[in-house]
């Protein structure tokens, strides 16, 4: 099978966590994972799609590094619409202070409002789902645990169960997937 990867804002954050010991002192295992990380990008193994880019918008580095290979969502609008109904926390809306917050945070899952990109979450499955029509095996790789929380729009783990996209977090990525490409050591002395 190849490998695509779909990859969400809270997995890049954590991609370049993990190692950020390293980068403190010699570098040598983060500059690696670095430069991994975006030769996968680059290569196409990788999918950035717009939605992330913009929520890592103060990451200039980022920015420079995946420049003319981001993928665009803007046809999976209404099918993300039809997510955000279906995947509501109804609970969760009475936690909101009052009804134009709330209808404000559910726009945000889908449209843009008043210049504010939508959240990337429902993106991510929609185009996971669009590339498994096309014949391919994607993988969504996130950073989120099933644990409830009191968001609005169920996480991606349990919508990834009820849209059959496979889901897993980005430890797999790392230690499960790419295992015959990434070699780590822990040198005691």
């Amino acid at each position: 099978m190849d490998k695509v990867i779909v990859i969400d804002t809270s997995a890049v954050v954590h991609f370049f966590q993990f190692y950020i010991f390293d980068k403190n002192e010699k570098k040598i295992i983060y500059n690696k994972l670095y430069k991994f990380f975006f030769d996968k990008v680059k290569s196409g193994e990788i999918i950035i799609i717009d939605r992330v880019e913009k929520e890592l918008d103060k990451w200039y580095w980022f920015k420079r590094e995946i420049k003319g290979k981001v993928v665009s969502t803007l046809d999976l609008v209404e099918n993300v619409d039809e997510l955000v109904n279906k995947y509501r926390v109804k609970e969760n809306e009475s936690k909101y202070s009052n009804t134009i917050n709330m209808i404000q945070d559910l726009n945000r899952y889908s449209s843009d409002i008043a210049g504010m990109p939508a959240y990337a979450d429902l993106f991510l499955i929609e185009y996971c789902k669009k590339l498994k029509e096309e014949g391919k095996n994607p993988i969504l790789i996130n950073g989120e645990s099933r644990k409830r929380d009191n968001k609005l729009i169920k996480k991606i783990p349990e919508i990834c169960d009820g849209e059959k996209v496979i889901s897993q977090p980005i430890t797999h990525m790392l230690f499960e997937l790419y295992k015959d490409e990434l070699v780590f050591s822990l040198e005691i002395k």
